[in-house]
């Protein structure tokens, strides 16, 4: 969302005004998410999905999409990567959907999402890597 085409190293070495904004941590990611918030703020009420919910529900389903959010930068590949690596290697009866391994796969689908975009059609990709 509002992405400027570069990435994260890119912002923070030329000293983007992303990069001051967020402190040179997770840059567009950062900038995803908060872009996300505006513009939920500034859409009809009855088209934001999150405006009728209660507050703990609002509070859950924020952290949730910032984390998924922001577990799509790059720097927390690896980290990603381990998670599901140890999941697989629990015994089947331990790989059920509970609430930490079910953020576990939520997480790696939504980055596998966001690195996945060089896997669509060349006239697609192309101008996301120029």
């Amino acid at each position: 969302m509002d992405h400027p085409g570069t990435n994260n190293l890119f912002e923070t070495k030329c000293k983007s005004k992303l990069s001051i904004l967020y402190n040179d941590q997770a840059v567009l990611e950062h900038h995803h998410a908060a872009s996300f918030y505006f513009m939920l703020e500034n859409v009809k009420h009855d088209c934001n999905i999150m405006s009728d919910l209660p507050q703990k529900e609002t509070l859950d389903g924020r952290k949730l999409i910032l984390e998924n959010i922001l577990g799509t930068d790059m720097s927390k590949h690896g980290m990603v990567q381990s998670e599901m690596k140890t999941i697989s290697e629990l015994p089947e009866e331990e790989r059920l959907l509970d609430t930490k391994n079910k953020n576990t796969f939520l997480k790696a689908l939504v980055h596998a999402a966001d690195v996945g975009n060089p896997t669509r059609p060349f006239s697609i990709a192309k101008p996301w890597g120029i």
